[in-house]
C-alpha cells in the first residue's frame, strides 16, 4: 500500500503510530488481528523494517552497512543488492563492497546512501517494510525500477511517496488529508474518481520533477 498527499496530510504521523514512536489516543491499529498496543518495542523490531528519507550509515564498509549484526548469507545479500539497483554503482569502486561510506555516509552520494539503507532493511527480512520517503533522492527511472523489484516480493509493503508515478502499481493507494482518508483504491479507480488523487497525479504529470 502507498501513503500520499500534499505535506501535513499525516502521512509520517500514521507511520510513528505504526512503529511506536507516539502512542495511540483512541482507535487501534491491528496486525494479524492484534492490538500493536499489545506489542512491545522489540517485537515490533522483528516486524517491521524502515527506510526513512534521511538515511543513516555508519562509517564502515558499505557491505557491514548492509549486514549489520544479521548473519552473513551471500545469497540474500546478492538479492537485496540486486533489488537496490547497488550492482552498477559496487562494480565501479575500487574496493568494490568494502568500500569505506564515511561517517553517515559522507562519500557517497544521497542517492547512494538510500539504496544501502534499503538494501539493510531488506537483509533484515522483516514481514513487513516500510520506506518513508526511502526512494526520495533517486531519479524517477531508478525509483520506478526499484519499486517494480519491490512489488516482485513476498511482503507486506507500505510506501510514504511524494512520487505517484512509482507507487501507481500498488494494489492499494490511500490518499491522506489532514489526517483523515480521503480516498483509497487502485491507481485505475482513484483517476476514474477524478477527484484528490487525479488532480495531484496530473499537476505532477505536467510537472515532473
Amino acid at each position: 500500500m502507498a501513503l500520499v498527499g500534499l505535506s501535513g496530510s499525516g502521512k509520517s504521523s500514521f507511520l510513528k503510530l505504526l512503529l511506536g514512536l507516539v502512542n495511540i489516543q483512541e482507535g487501534e491499529i491491528l496486525i494479524g488481528n492484534q492490538s500493536i498496543k499489545d506489542l512491545s518495542l522489540e517485537q515490533r523490531s522483528h516486524l517491521f523494517s524502515y527506510v526513512p528519507q534521511s538515511p543513516f550509515l555508519f562509517n564502515e564498509t558499505i557491505k557491514e552497512n548492509i549486514c549489520l549484526h544479521e548473519k552473513f548469507d551471500l545469497e540474500k545479500y546478492n538479492l537485496v543488492k540486486k533489488i537496490s539497483c547497488l550492482d552498477e554503482f559496487i562494480e565501479s569502486l575500487e574496493q568494490k563492497d568494502l568500500s569505506i561510506v564515511g561517517a553517515k555516509g559522507s562519500q557517497i552520494s544521497g542517492g547512494q546512501a538510500q539504496r544501502i539503507v534499503l538494501a539493510r532493511a531488506l537483509y533484515q527480512d522483516r514481514d513487513i517494510l516500510i520506506l518513508d520517503e526511502g526512494t526520495s533522492a533517486l531519479d524517477n527511472v531508478l525509483d520506478y525500477k526499484i519499486q517494480e523489484e519491490l512489488l516482485l516480493l513476498d511482503k507486506t509493503i507500505i510506501n510514504v511517496s511524494h512520487r505517484l508515478n512509482s507507487v501507481k502499481n500498488y494494489d492499494e493507494i490511500y490518499y491522506l488529508q489532514d489526517g483523515k482518508i480521503m480516498e483509497h483504491g487502485s491507481h485505475e479507480d482513484l483517476i476514474a474518481k477524478n477527484s484528490f488523487y487525479k488532480k495531484l497525479y496530473s499537476f505532477q504529470e505536467k510537472s515532473p520533477n
